[in-house]
This record gives C-alpha cells, structure tokens and sequence, in this order.
C-alpha cells in the first residue's frame, strides 16, 4: 500500500471523463453521513481478473474539498470472506482541495476463486468510527470463453461485469462489445487463386484495455498439395496472421512473407530457385479438385479486454475452374467462333 500526496490547489477541480456510448453502466456510492460534495473519488481500471492471475494494483485517486482529519480504508472479499483489509494511517487536510492516491495489492493470486470478489473503498473518520462515504464493486472472476462459428455466422458478444472504473464518484462497468456480420461460410477466391481475408472483418468496441490477441490460419493438407510448406501433427498447416484495429474495425493479413513459384502458385516457407516473395496466399493450380472441401479455419486467441477465442470454419469449394468452358467453369465466353 502506497501514499502519496499528489499536491494542493487553492481553486475547484473539474474533470470528466468521455467514453463511448452504449458501453457504460454508471452508478452512485453507497451514502454516508458526509455529502458527496465533500469527496471526488477516481480509480484506475478495476479488472479483469484471473484465478491464480498476479496480484494487480488499484489506485483510487481521492480529492478532499474539505478540511478535516481522514481514514481511508480499503477491502476484499474472497468467497464472502473478507480476507484483506488495509486501514490507511489518519491524517489532516491543511487547506481544501487537496489530493490524495492510495494504491493497493489485494492478493487476487492466492485467494480468488470461480465466485470472484468484492472491492470496498472507504473513507472514516479519524477514530475509525464514522463511515464518511464508500463504495462497492462486485467483480466478476474472468472466465476465457471460446466460439466456434460455420455457415454464415452471425456473432454478436456484450460482455460485462469483469472490469469497473471509478470517474467522478461514479462506478463505470467497462464493457466489451464484439459484432461481426456476413461472414461467409466459402472464400471468395479471385482470377489470381489467392486466398483473400478482407471477407473477414468485425468491430470491437471497449472502453477497458485490452490486447488483439494472435491470430492464425489452419487446415489439413490431405493430399499433399503443399509440399514446401511446414507441417504439423497430421498434416496440420498453421500460417500466422496480424490482428489489426482501425477506428472499431477489425480486420487480418498475413504476418509472414511466404515464396511462391509464379508458374504453378506452389507456396513454399523458404526460399527455392524460382520462387519469389509474396505477401499473399496462393493455391497451386494444379491441386484445385484436390483442395475442394477443405475445411479452413480462421483463429483468433485472447481477443480484447476479456481474452475471447474465436474460430471461424471456412470451406473452400472449388469444384468449378475460374476460366474454361461453361460446363465446368466459373466464367466462360459465349458467342459464336470466329
């Protein structure tokens, strides 16, 4: 636990904080015998918190508009326990508008279980006695969730209740909202046989921290049609992708440079005589019957601020050639022969 006086102002603080809407539950603090008026209390971000996760630091930020002696006191309950309780020691505001942080390390690591916690920050009086005014969070346990989705999935996640912040003597629930639209069940493979990902695009909307995770490509070389690229169990091809965030848009591209042979579209993870650097996925010419069906899978891994995994089945379905004749093609020419 850290004191420490941040300094003294002779006039009235104003601040405000702007988050984005829709993504905020506010609410009061408990009423105490002293005014709200007399007290404007701030946090850092409260949550999301893991089992067995390491301990965090919470700093509430406490501005005293009125001369006096305090106590602040700051507690957890673990499985409806309190098993941590911090009593700052008393002191005296000289003059009003004076600033305060008090930082704290509830021992999240060693006791907070599936039930999750409450938080309570207090201010008494300088006997300890009188409750001037207070707060509690109810802190949801973090639990990583995973999503599968096929066939034009729809998904839409709100989640809430893992991460809180305190702004102006109000209690903000950061919350997380993932929406993604028309994602479509079958790439839609241009004249070049690349494998595109600018089908694949979702918003993200936070006002908490958050991380864009790692992301990745995978499917199954059933019958060898990538000789030259590194394989896993069972044939198992996994090629890294980049998270990228513009505004709430998110969307991929390939992390890595691969090589290609510009003759026949084989990829390879290394260099090869004949071979050139490419920043996109091609699929050899020569194996299209071979690849129709496969299954491809797009991975997202501790997405955003609560750690979601998503996973996106995207089948390749190239039973017709792009160019030929009509019968087995996907464009062909009509007219009469010249």
């Amino acid at each position: 636990m850290k004191l420490t006086k941040i300094a003294s102002f002779s006039g009235l603080i104003l601040c405000s904080m702007i988050l984005p809407c829709g993504l905020l539950d506010d609410f009061d603090f408990n009423e105490g015998t002293t005014t709200y008026e007399s007290f404007t209390i701030s946090s850092t971000q409260i949550g999301p918190y893991e089992v067995f996760c390491e301990d965090p630091e919470i700093t509430f930020t406490v501005l005293y508009k009125d001369v006096g002696t305090y106590r602040p006191r700051f507690s957890c309950d673990f499985n409806n326990e309190t098993t941590y309780v911090k009593f700052n020691p008393s002191f005296s505001t000289t003059t009003r508008f004076e600033t305060y942080t008090y930082t704290y390390t509830p021992p999240t690591s060693s006791s907070l279980s599936d039930a999750g916690m409450k938080i309570t920050f207090a201010i008494y009086d300088s006997q300890n006695v009188e409750c001037l005014t207070s707060i509690d969070i109810n802190v949801k346990t973090l639990i990583s969730t995973s999503y599968k989705t096929s066939t034009n999935s729809k998904l839409s996640l709100n989640n809430n209740g893992f991460a809180y912040k305190v702004s102006n003597n109000k209690v903000t629930n950061l919350n997380e909202i993932i929406q993604c639209y028309d994602f479509k069940d079958y790439f839609d493979i241009d004249y070049y046989y690349r494998l595109p990902l600018d089908q694949f695009k979702f918003t993200h909307q936070t006002s908490a921290s958050f991380s864009l995770g790692t992301a990745s490509l995978t499917f199954v070389d059933f019958n060898n049609s990538f000789p030259y690229l590194t394989k896993g169990v069972l044939n198992r091809i996994e090629i890294p992708l980049t998270v990228e965030k513009e505004g709430n848009s998110i969307s991929l591209k390939y992390q890595n440079k691969m090589f290609v042979n510009p003759k026949t579209l084989q990829m390879s993870s290394r260099t090869k005589l004949g071979y050139v650097l490419t920043n996109h996925f091609f699929l050899p010419v020569n194996c299209m019957e071979n690849l129709n069906g496969t299954n491809f899978v797009i991975n997202f891994y501790d997405f955003g601020a609560y750690k979601t995994t998503i996973q996106w089945s995207v089948k390749l379905l190239t039973n017709k050639g792009l160019i030929g004749d009509c019968d087995t093609s996907e464009f062909c020419v009509i007219g009469e022969p010249v």
